[in-house]
């Protein structure tokens, strides 16, 4: 009995997608994969957000696709996900619902905001994605601070976390025009 029972279970277990037995992304973490139904590239870095008085149960995964027949000229997608599953508290559902602030009090300060449709059932939010564009990758790349607000929660990254996105960013810039790129 205990042979067939560890049988089915290594059955099992061989049967699940890997992905499923992977742990989840750490802070500052690149992951790349396949998407099953439509063999595009994904690549995405995720932070850990942290906020004035220290870790949130929010994480920003930056995420680039890479289709698998691009269109010379046509640029990747980036998108801006926010997970926040364990996420307890008021949120601020007046927009924007999303706002980064690049180099604050600089003259070099930009200000990037984002709202949800105002269709969509955000009142029990546990994941908010956003299209974005590579311009505003290379924003996250060129800068020294990035504060932000998420339906009213206010969240900074560390030196850490801005040195990572600056990698990321100019890793993804430098596939997205080199040759070959939409291959």
């Amino acid at each position: 009995m205990t042979n067939l029972l560890s049988a089915t279970l290594a059955a099992l277990l061989a049967a699940l997608p890997i992905v499923a037995l992977q742990r989840p992304p750490g802070d500052c973490e690149v992951r790349t994969w396949k998407d099953s139904f439509t063999n595009d590239t994904l690549t995405a870095l995720t932070l850990m957000l942290k906020g004035p008085r220290g870790p949130l149960p929010i994480n920003l995964s930056i995420t680039t696709r890479r289709k698998l027949r691009m269109k010379a000229g046509e640029p990747i997608e980036v998108r801006l996900e926010f997970y926040m599953p364990l996420f307890v508290g008021s949120l601020d559902l007046k927009p924007p619902h999303v706002l980064f602030v690049f180099d604050e009090g600089t003259e070099d300060e930009i200000t990037y905001s984002a709202s949800v449709e105002p269709t969509a059932p955000i009142h029990a939010v546990s994941r908010l994605g956003i299209a974005s564009d590579i311009a505003t990758l290379a924003q996250f790349g060129k800068a020294a601070t990035i504060d932000g607000r998420l339906f009213g929660v206010e969240f900074s990254l560390t030196g850490q976390q801005i040195r990572a996105v600056s990698d990321f960013a100019r890793r993804e810039l430098r596939r997205d025009s080199s040759p070959g790129a939409s291959q």
